[in-house]
């Protein structure tokens, strides 16, 4: 593909992907290109940093759902004081997910099937950027970099957040699960009455 746009030159290459169906004039780019140069030290770095922070994850859900548990894997912030975190539930999640239950991930988590599917076309995106030893853009490239649809997604993710506290609160979950925390317990050390 890119030795065919490096033939074509530019304008060329963007006319064979005009589509005649609903717009004949549009010229609409291709789904992929690749780069001119190759990835350069730092950015095959980066790369495989980012593709051992997506892929860990997955292989977490994975080695999880062989019956293999992780010791230190779990939520230091509701061990703490006894209130669940934003991702609270996100393991289980990607677990069932992996397992093929999406209803029972979606208890589990709203945004954990979301997330699961993402981290996946992560792994498979760096994997064929580290491959191909080019950087590959994408139509789901720009969208990711889009600060609108960044804010709309933390928004989202603590509105979420915040009704599953509510839900807590109203079931009288979360007034008893901070008495029970270790934090608690140790201000109770410190603090004698």
């Amino acid at each position: 593909m890119f030795r065919q746009f490096q033939k074509l030159g530019h304008d060329k290459f963007l006319a064979l992907c005009r589509c005649e169906d609903k717009q004949p004039n549009a010229v609409y780019p291709p789904l992929q290109t690749l780069t001119r140069n190759g990835l350069n030290r730092r950015a095959r770095l980066a790369r495989w940093g980012i593709l051992g922070f997506t892929s860990a994850p997955l292989l977490g859900a994975y080695a999880y759902n062989k019956g293999y548990h992780i010791p230190f894997l779990g939520c230091p912030f509701r061990s703490l004081t006894g209130i669940p975190c934003p991702t609270c539930g996100m393991t289980r999640s990607f677990m069932a997910v992996a397992r093929g239950d999406l209803v029972q991930a979606l208890s589990y988590h709203l945004f954990g099937p979301a997330l699961f599917l993402m981290l996946l076309a992560a792994v498979l995106h760096i994997t064929c950027e580290i491959a191909s030893n080019r950087r590959i853009e994408t139509f789901y490239s720009q969208g990711l970099l889009n600060h609108r649809l960044q804010l709309l997604f933390i928004a989202s993710f603590l509105g979420y957040y915040g009704l599953r506290l509510q839900g807590l609160l109203n079931s009288g979950e979360l007034t008893t699960s901070p008495l029970l925390s270790s934090f608690r317990q140790f201000l109770l050390i410190l603090l004698p009455s």
